[in-house]
Parts: structure tokens; sequence; C-alpha cells
């Protein structure tokens, strides 16, 4: 599975999206694939933490599930035995500048987008996380993202989209009462598109071993054209 969004948000932007915290020292992201750290806030912990994006449960015989499990569906969290447990006390939100999706071009190309918020601030997934001990004793923290069903504007890139929270619905995914089905219905709202920007972007995001500023970049007019790729984000 292919997966990528981007951390890029200054701390005073964080800051006036999801609160005032103590983020930690980082270095902009703009390829982030799972697997891989990313930065979180838990119920119940007050500084942010580093979580790494795909969920291992606390029962599973070892971590090889992780790549495969980077996203919950709304629609069957309450349900499912790797998610279901965590929804009392183990929400998360995972802060993010932008997210990349894929739209379909003939054949099996696919040309990148970056997602971003349209007056260019910050937002956060909502997710679930869960820790893991290892035989040995080691204690892996990891995360899963929730997704929805697309607004009918997304369609034209996919059929799925991330669970964005800010201001008061990031509140209440992080607060102490319970989540229940009509609670994540609140919450799980879809956004506009007005809100949202979609920037055509290079491939150089469809690897997930580039890192930098031109991974985010406008498409130049001279870029070639798209390579295949796997499945998006929030297949």
């Amino acid at each position: 599975m292919c997966g990528r969004f981007l951390l890029a948000s200054s701390d005073d932007s964080l800051d006036g999206a999801l609160g005032p915290r103590a983020w930690p020292a980082r270095e902009p992201r703009y390829n982030i694939s799972p697997t891989q750290p990313v930065l979180a806030l838990a119920m119940g912990i007050v500084e942010p933490r580093w979580l790494n994006w795909g969920l291992v449960p606390r029962w599973a015989r070892d971590a090889s599930a992780a790549s495969g499990m980077i996203n919950a569906r709304s629609e069957t969290v309450f349900s499912k035995p790797s998610f279901r447990g965590l929804l009392k006390g183990n929400r998360c939100l995972v802060p993010a500048t932008g997210f990349y999706e894929w739209q379909p071009g003939p054949g099996k190309m696919k040309r990148p987008f970056l997602f971003r918020r349209a007056d260019g601030t910050p937002f956060a997934f909502a997710g679930l996380w869960d820790s893991w001990r290892a035989p040995g004793g080691a204690t892996l923290l990891t995360c899963a993202i929730l997704t929805m069903e697309a607004p009918d504007w997304m369609l034209q890139w996919h059929h799925r989209f991330p669970v964005m929270l800010t201001g008061e619905s990031a509140s209440a995914w992080l607060g102490t009462n319970p989540m229940d089905e009509a609670g994540l219905r609140k919450v799980a709202v879809s956004w506009t598109r007005e809100d949202m920007v979609a920037v055509p972007v290079s491939n150089r995001v469809n690897s997930p071993g580039r890192e930098g500023p031109e991974c985010a970049a406008p498409l130049e007019p001279d870029e070639p054209s798209p390579r295949p790729v796997q499945r998006g984000l929030f297949d």
C-alpha cells in the first residue's frame, strides 16, 4: 500500500490549530510514508509523542502487519477487533500540513496531487494508537488514521477521505468523554471544496525514499508523464 502526507508547519501554526503544546524539535517532512515515525497528540498525555504509522495491536504476535494497517474505516471501527478497544482511551491526533492523493489517468497512470487547507493552516488526522511489546521486551507505539466516505468533489481522485479535525472537533477527539458512533459522526464532517486546495505535484512523491520541498512543489509545465503507482493513502 502506498500512502503519503506532509508536516511542514511551524510551532506557532500548530498552536493555532491544535492548542499550545511543547512541540519537539523536528525537520519539515514532505513525504511521510507508512511505518515511519509521525508526530501525535494522545489522550491523557500532555506532551506530543512519536508513533510509528501503521497499527500493531497489542495482542499481535509480531509487527509484520503494520504497513497494512495505516487506516481505520470510521464506518467499521466500532466492530473491528483491532480498533474497537482503542476508542475509549487510545484516541490520538496526527498533525499534518497536507496529504497526497493520486488521480487516475490513462491505463495505470496516476497523477499525484497535494491537498491542503485553502488558508494554508495545519490540521490533524483523527487516529487510534496502541502499544505493542516485542518478545524481547522492547515497546513499539503505533497508530492508524481514520477515514470516511469521500465527499462528491473528491471522487475524481478517490472514494475515501481522511477524518480531518481542528478546534472543537480536535478537542472532542482527545477529550475524556466516551466516543460512540454518534460522537464519531459528529466530528467526522466532510470538508467542502472551498475548504481545500488540490495542487498537482511532481511524481517525486511516488518514491518513499525521496524527501524535501520538491515533493510538494506545484507541477512544472514540462514535468514528464507520471509513472504507475500503487493505491493511495486512504484506500
